[in-house]
């Protein structure tokens, strides 16, 4: 069985929009444009057959596309290539390969920063895993393709991983996951990356330097979100966290992105890939704990990020992003906080409402 850590059937994942229970954000969702519903915006302005821009960079590697299968659309766009002649590349023959259309700007995890998400970022991520002695897909070409009212979009040829992980269908038993998991993330933690050039990857030095940053994402008009996280960065100020190094995470090590295979002939599994880099930095990696400030720091990113995503939707200038997914994000993260007493609740569409009271804020970052 083979399997990029995906479905092996075509797969649309990305949804219309968010849980509509709240009938202002329905009412608000027709405004919304088409590249902030990317994964609709990618079906839209990219067939499922492969872009041209891409069949040409591989007939420039002497790589001849025979099959194109369109494996899944979410925030990105994601297919399945075989080639015939192979793509060769230091000494290596690859007859098939992943090809990623890099949608979305801005993902839906907690830690970003303000470069956008691309091909580039991708490419420095696996560049850094490898580094580490965690084996992922080798990124074997990158380019850009023209996508109608999206312009021009990065994308990505990796290789094709072999394994016996289907997403949501078959992994590794629980506790043979389990260590394998570990083995990773212990080989990207004994890399501390405090004086290495990681750029465009999002880096922040410590905790407090990533909290000072969301900070000036906090729009001008939102007292209520900006006082009590400037409390909350007091407290860190305060009672700072021992510090350690900046490394490489990943934000998204599940059973769909950590590849593992059964040994033949044994009940052993091992790794194959960790696969998926779009959500990684370098940081704090008890960012990914439930230790405390670290846990809570996570939820006001969320919360944050949503704020300053209502700033720009009443600016008119949204990043390339699913933003059902990040009006979810923001609505459970900001009710966790409620129940933590750091803030009142408050809906995204009343969030809008107060950025048009406010006024312009923040030209985007991203």
């Amino acid at each position: 069985m083979s399997s990029t850590g995906s479905s092996n059937s075509d797969d649309r994942e990305s949804s219309d929009g968010p849980d509509f229970s709240d009938p202002e954000l329905q009412a608000l969702w027709g405004e919304v444009p088409l590249h902030a519903k990317i994964g609709n915006a990618l079906d839209e302005c990219i067939p499922s057959s492969l872009p041209p821009e891409v069949t040409s960079l591989l007939t420039a590697h002497e790589a001849g596309v025979s099959k194109v299968k369109h494996l899944k659309t979410s925030f990105h766009k994601t297919y399945l290539v075989h080639l015939a002649p192979p793509l060769v590349q230091q000494g290596t023959s690859y007859s098939c390969v992943i090809v990623q259309i890099v949608g979305s700007a801005m993902g839906d995890k907690a830690i970003f920063g303000p470069v956008p998400l691309s091909g580039a970022t991708i490419t420095k991520a696996s560049e850094l895993a490898s580094l580490a002695g965690v084996r992922v897909p080798k990124i074997l070409a990158t380019g850009q393709c023209e996508a109608k009212e999206l312009g021009s979009l990065d994308f990505v040829v990796e290789e094709f991983i072999d394994t016996h992980t289907v997403e949501d269908e078959v992994r590794a038993p629980r506790a043979q996951w389990n260590q394998i998991e570990k083995a990773v993330r212990e080989k990207l933690n004994s890399m501390p990356l405090a004086d290495v050039d990681v750029h465009p990857l999002p880096q922040f030095s410590t905790l407090l330097a990533y909290l000072q940053w969301l900070l000036t994402l906090v729009p001008a008009w939102d007292d209520d979100l900006r006082n009590p996280f400037v409390t909350f960065i007091e407290g860190a100020v305060e009672s700072p966290p021992a510090l350690l190094p900046p490394q490489l995470i990943h934000q998204d090590i599940n059973g769909g992105n950590l590849l593992c295979s059964k040994k033949s002939g044994t009940e052993e599994w091992c790794l194959d890939a960790l696969i998926d880099w779009e959500s990684a930095a370098v940081m704090d990696p008890r960012l990914l704990s439930d230790k405390e400030p670290f846990r809570t720091a996570c939820k006001f990113a969320k919360v944050i990020k949503g704020a300053y995503l209502a700033d720009l939707f009443v600016q008119g200038c949204l990043p390339r992003c699913e933003l059902g997914e990040l009006i979810e994000g923001y609505s459970e993260a900001s009710q966790s906080l409620e129940r933590g007493s750091w803030i009142k609740h408050e809906t995204w569409t009343s969030k809008v409402a107060r950025a048009k009271a406010g006024g312009k804020g923040k030209k985007p970052q991203t």
